[in-house]
C-alpha cells in the first residue's frame, strides 16, 4: 500500500507577539548628580509593565537635532508602538507624536 503526503503550506515566522516601546531622555532635563539610568529605569518599568518589549533608549543633549533623527528613524520601524519619557520635560523636540512616513508613533510620559 503506497501513502501519498502532502506538504502543507509554508507560514512566515511569527513575529513578536509584544510590540516594541523605546525610552527617550533629554540630558539636560536630568539634574546634575542623576545618572540617567535611574531617570530612564521608570520609563523602563512603566513599558514593561503594559506588556512592551523595550527597545532600548535614546539619550539626547537638549533637543539634539541628530537624537530625535534618529528616534524618528527607529519609530519607524513596523514593531515600534510607542515612545516612553520619564515625563513631559523629556518630550523629544516638545512632539507627543514621532510622525515617520505614513506611520505616527505616540510619545508616552510617565509621569
Amino acid at each position: 500500500m503506497r501513502r501519498t503526503f502532502a506538504m502543507l503550506p509554508q507560514r512566515k515566522p511569527p513575529s513578536s507577539p509584544r510590540p516594541k516601546a523605546l525610552g527617550y531622555l533629554n540630558r539636560d532635563r536630568i539634574p546634575v548628580g542623576v545618572a540617567p539610568e535611574s531617570v530612564g529605569c521608570t520609563s523602563r518599568a512603566w513599558a514593561e509593565e503594559q506588556g512592551y518589549l523595550w527597545g532600548g533608549t535614546y539619550l539626547a543633549a537638549s533637543d539634539d537635532a541628530q537624537a530625535v533623527a534618529a528616534l524618528t528613524r527607529a519609530a519607524a520601524q513596523p514593531d515600534v508602538e510607542v515612545i516612553v519619557v520619564p515625563n513631559s520635560g523629556h518630550l523629544p523636540a516638545g512632539q507627543h507624536v514621532i510622525i515617520a512616513g505614513d506611520r505616527h508613533t505616540r510619545v508616552i510620559a510617565v509621569r
